[in-house]
């Protein structure tokens, strides 16, 4: 399923306003391509790039690169096949290597290239969760029963998390908030959805189905340990 989303001035908050103690990059738009499972893995490898001081914070890496490896068509993919391909055949910057919002993008290979070298992967409860994302940040499963509530989300403190459905979408957990009791979603829709481009997911109990926690957010959690650069 897909969607057309149009860059517009955001009535919240920018990336500056938002002050978070990880290093995160921009919100990007992924447009009508499938493949939020790319955009959630390059998300955690810039934010891996920039807390390492290996990358200055205003530095993207390539989706494409990724999306032109996997053939995918933006016809979407797994995560585990965006992260395997980061792990093997790397990416690199997407001032060379530039979105294009199609499966197949001809270009030569890139020497600069920025990898996975090591990624865990668990479930976890709320105290966990919140724990390792003091640390690092965590690409989420998002599960919904209806997109239409995800793409019509207002920006404000998301609560429909009674059912769980089969729509899985990626986005990178980069933040907690406990004075609200609120996580920030990195999504990539551009900065004209929802919060500048994140969804504030509540982590009230009362949001949460059974033990995998809002929208199934503290199921299958994936971050990155280790990663490694070649010039």
């Amino acid at each position: 399923m897909f969607f057309i989303f149009i860059q517009l001035v955001s009535a919240f908050k920018t990336l500056e306003q938002f002050n978070f103690k990880l290093p995160v990059s921009e919100v990007k738009n992924e447009r009508n391509c499938n493949a939020s499972y790319i955009f959630a893995s390059t998300s955690a490898l810039e934010s891996s790039f920039y807390q390492n001081k290996i990358l200055p914070n205003t530095t993207n890496l390539s989706d494409q690169y990724v999306l032109s490896i996997l053939e995918a068509n933006c016809t979407g993919d797994t995560l585990e096949s965006a992260i395997k391909v980061l792990s093997t055949n790397g990416t690199t910057l997407e001032s060379t290597y530039p979105y294009y919002g199609q499966g197949i993008y001809i270009s030569s290979d890139k020497n600069m290239k920025y990898y996975i070298s090591n990624y865990e992967n668990s479930s976890m409860n709320k105290s966990q969760f919140i724990q390792k994302l003091n640390t690092t940040t965590l690409i989420v499963r998002f599960r919904i029963d209806n997109i239409e509530n995800l793409v019509n989300y207002d920006g404000e403190s998301y609560y429909n998390c009674e059912n769980l459905g089969n729509d899985v979408h990626y986005m990178l957990a980069v933040q907690y908030d406990s004075d609200s009791d609120i996580v920030y979603l990195k999504n990539n829709w551009g900065l004209g959805w929802g919060n500048a481009g994140y969804l504030l997911l509540s982590l009230n109990e009362n949001n949460t189905t059974s033990n995998i926690g809002p929208c199934g957010i503290y199921q299958n959690v994936t971050w990155i340990n280790e990663i490694r650069f070649e010039n």
